[in-house]
């Protein structure tokens, strides 16, 4: 860790992995190739979701297209997924123009260009995790750890 230097944070995880916090860039590829430190065997990985962002484009333009289509279109602005908000109405679902653009940088960029269409992207806000079980939010039924929850009347 010499020749890069010391990182700008370190945490300890619950899982007992160390969280880094890089300076630049140039320092996370060091780590990225690192094989051994102190005669231990490691293996460093970029974190799945602190290296990345989601906004939301609202384009009637980009309804024509499918959402692999849009990844490769907009992949040198460093769009690696897109997944489109459709709603149901009765038995059919229909595709909206809002689309939900996941970014490989930390930052959330101003605007996309598709084409010659120039449109702004907004944060996406998902809705709250809820449990069906205890009824409160920030977890699944899966990891709950609350009581089942009996509403009166159903």
């Amino acid at each position: 860790m010499a020749l890069t230097g010391s990182p700008k944070s370190v945490k300890r995880l619950r899982s007992g992995d160390l969280l880094m916090k890089t300076t630049s860039t140039v320092q996370a590829q060091s780590f990225l190739l690192a094989k051994k430190f102190l005669d231990y065997q490691i293996s460093v990985t970029l974190h799945k979701s602190l290296n990345s962002c989601r906004g939301v484009v609202s384009d009637k333009e980009l309804m024509r297209a499918s959402e692999s289509e849009i990844i490769e279109a907009l992949s040198k602005q460093c769009v690696i997924a897109a997944r489109r908000i459709s709603i149901r109405t009765g038995n059919e679902i229909i595709p909206t123009k809002h689309v939900i653009l996941k970014f490989s940088s930390s930052k959330l960029p101003s605007s996309i260009t598709a084409g010659y269409v120039r449109s702004p992207v907004k944060y996406y806000i998902p809705n709250p995790l809820r449990c069906f079980n205890c009824q409160r939010f920030g977890h699944s039924k899966a990891a709950c750890r609350g009581k089942l929850v009996q509403i009166p009347g159903l």
